[in-house]
């Protein structure tokens, strides 16, 4: 399994936006980083130490394959 982020462009929300690291979005699926835990991604929205407000409107989606296909599930 692996976890990413996703939220909603704030130009255009029909936009989704993915977390590439760092202080970096994109709207390429293929750039989205990889988590092997949602723990560090449930902090980054957590924002216990208010530097990291780009991440208020995230969501966590769990990534994981059954068979030969990807399964995505927001959670």
């Amino acid at each position: 399994m692996a976890f990413y982020l996703t939220k909603p462009s704030v130009i255009n929300p029909d936009i989704t936006l993915y977390y590439a690291g760092g202080k970096r979005w994109s709207d390429q699926i293929s750039e989205k980083a990889t988590f092997a835990s949602r723990e560090p991604l449930d902090d980054k929205i957590a924002n216990v130490d208010n530097m990291s407000g780009g991440f208020k409107n995230a969501t966590v989606v769990e990534e994981w394959k059954h068979s030969n296909s990807l399964l995505n599930r927001q959670i």
